[in-house]
């Protein structure tokens, strides 16, 4: 099992023909641009998505069925998220696709933040955890 893409946007839009439009690409850094009475008040909330894709190898036919996507929020972790696989049908694609998007993601402070899926098997226990190698800043600019 490998993590192939994980990108982190502002916002996802399906578009005809099975296609994806990702809108604010984000690459290591989120910041907020606030002015100087706006310094420090947290929390701050967006929206924010999530566009993954996860290979999988034949070996693995049948031997799960769910997953949990997990932050670690300056050592703070969240399941933001679960759902069902159904891995006989999915290894055969040999790919999952995700887009997940959050209307109201809320920041808590500045710090780090990272990802990580856990898999499971039919009977609960954890098959395989990734954790997505690089984690995000989340920071705060003042503007005059």
């Amino acid at each position: 099992m490998k993590i192939n893409s994980f990108i982190v946007c502002d916002d996802i839009r399906t578009e005809i023909g099975n296609k994806h439009s990702l809108i604010g690409v984000y690459d290591e850094v989120i910041n907020f641009f606030v002015t100087p009475d706006k310094k420090n008040t947290w929390p701050k909330a967006m929206k924010l998505g999530f566009f993954i894709k996860i290979s999988f190898d034949k070996d693995e036919k049948g031997k799960i069925s769910s997953f949990k996507f997990i932050s670690d929020y300056n050592g703070s972790k969240k399941e933001l998220g679960e759902g069902s696989i159904d891995s006989e049908k999915l290894i055969d694609l040999k790919k999952l696709k995700l887009a997940i998007v959050f209307n109201n993601f809320e920041f808590k402070e500045a710090g780090n933040i990272k990802f990580s899926f856990e898999f499971y098997k039919s009977n609960n226990d954890l098959y395989e955890s990734i954790t997505i190698d690089e984690s995000i800043v989340i920071q705060e600019t003042v503007v005059e």
